[in-house]
């Protein structure tokens, strides 16, 4: 049985993909296919946020940003683009 090595996906080539139609998430070089956040999900992100604000009114940080792009900042410092690259992940055909 032969095998075929199938190249993961990188970040260059999840900013690529169109913004309209499904929502798409990059896992470990994997895309999947983002479920809609449901209204359960939308309370606890806004608790969250809530939660979050009143921290940071009592300690603030020396600048100023957005939740959202603080998220978002954390997240691109967490992933590693350069090793998924190089990476292949192979299937038997």
């Amino acid at each position: 049985m032969s095998t075929v090595a199938i190249p993961l996906l990188t970040v260059e080539n999840y900013r690529i993909l169109p913004e309209t139609g499904p929502r798409y998430q990059l896992i470990e070089g994997d895309l999947y296919i983002a479920p809609a956040p449901n209204r359960y999900h939308q309370d606890i992100s806004r608790n969250l946020e809530y939660i979050l604000l009143e921290y940071l009114e009592e300690h603030p940080i020396a600048f100023s940003t957005t939740l959202h792009s603080m998220f978002t900042s954390m997240i691109a410092m967490s992933s590693n683009p350069t090793s998924w690259s190089s990476s292949t992940r192979t299937f038997p055909s």
